[in-house]
């Protein structure tokens, strides 16, 4: 007898249909040009109007391996590689320790790292063309106001030199973006701070992200206010509201921003405006979430925090008071269901394999709309 499928496998069938079509437009596009490459290498074609294909097999391989011009362009290929990949990550690699480090200033240039990976890549093209230009690049005009040219030089005509300075431009577009993958694998908590987490007692993370207030002094007054009524402990996260301010204290611990991922399992409680990426975290992490919703869809994630049972009732910025946000505290620390529904909530959502579970609701869907 033939055995009926469960609900799983018919989710997992309906999203392979869903996603089919695309794999295979995707695998057209890619490998059409592969193997009309390699079938057309097996033959040895005449050139004109009448030009006639005659199978070689391997033979046009066999032409090529020797071909010194081949060896050539190998080995200028693996030069390119291995300089450039190994020159990227060796500058990508120093540039997250030198932002992992938090000298003065490293948020703006965190900041500006982007720029030179997000400009387009004919863009980036059109300005180093410009730089290396024989009769009015940059680099000519630099070299020759120091004195260490006499005149112009093409630059790109030169095939050793023209190879070193392409690896240059892609080091500055590609740096960037290793840099800020690399520091990101770096990021974890300072030092002062796991400090000031081994004193003792309970802890909250409070901090509001983008959302910028009008007085942010006065936000910080009430945090702070709030945070020793509640009897705690508070890491304020500045964010781009200035939160915190000059507020460090013995029982306050300021940071400009935090590793989430690093920060909040360390927490007691976390207190933030509910923006999705951030509740998100708090979920994850496996402890109460107090939100302060300032707009937009922050209040739709507070009513789903409330729902779960993991957080106390948000409180609208605009209803925000030392009062309501010290009993806010209060209840996130001191429910113990609310704590255990947290901490269970946060093991299964990281045991969640959330490709498999987009591909089933995506399947329910299709059979809703049949």
């Amino acid at each position: 007898m033939r055995r009926k499928r469960t609900l799983a496998q018919q989710d997992a069938l309906v999203g392979l249909a869903l996603i089919l079509p695309s794999l295979l437009i995707i695998l057209g596009i890619s490998l059409q040009p592969i193997l009309s490459t390699l079938y057309l290498s097996l033959f040895e074609t005449t050139r004109g109007i009448n030009a006639e294909r005659t199978f070689v097999g391997l033979g046009n391989y066999l032409v090529l391996l020797g071909d010194p011009v081949f060896w050539v362009t190998i080995g200028r290929t693996l030069y390119f590689t291995l300089v450039s990949v190994g020159l990227e990550l060796a500058l990508g690699l120093a540039i997250a320790q030198l932002i992992h480090s938090h000298p003065p200033g490293w948020q703006f240039v965190r900041t500006s790292l982007i720029i030179p990976w997000a400009v387009p890549t004919i863009v980036n093209g059109t300005m180093w063309r410009w730089i290396y230009n024989a009769d009015y690049g940059a680099l000519n005009g630099l070299l020759l106001q120091l004195g260490i040219i006499e005149k112009y030089i093409p630059w790109l005509t030169k095939p050793d030199i023209a190879m070193n300075l392409v690896i240059i431009a892609d080091i500055w577009h590609s740096v960037p973006f290793i840099a800020l993958i690399l520091q990101a694998a770096l990021a974890t908590l300072p030092a002062d701070l796991e400090g000031f987490l081994a004193a003792g007692g309970p802890v909250v993370s409070i901090g509001f992200g983008s959302m910028a207030g009008e007085d942010p002094e006065a936000l910080t007054e009430l945090v702070v206010g709030a945070v020793r009524d509640a009897g705690v402990r508070a890491v304020l996260l500045a964010g781009w509201g200035g939160l915190g301010g000059r507020a460090a204290a013995d029982d306050i611990y300021v940071a400009d921003s935090l590793p989430h991922d690093a920060l909040f399992p360390r927490m007691a409680a976390v207190v933030h405006h509910g923006g999705a990426g951030t509740t998100g975290a708090g979920i994850r992490a496996g402890v109460p979430s107090l939100l302060v919703p300032f707009g937009v869809d922050q209040p739709f994630w507070g009513s789903r925090v409330v729902a779960l049972g993991v957080g106390p009732r948000p409180i609208p910025r605009r209803g925000l008071t030392r009062a309501r946000l010290a009993e806010g505290l209060r209840t996130a620390l001191g429910d113990r269901a609310m704590a255990d529904r947290a901490a269970a909530l946060g093991e299964l959502v990281r045991a969640e394999d959330g490709v498999a579970a987009a591909v089933a609701v995506i399947g329910q869907l299709g059979r809703q709309r049949r």
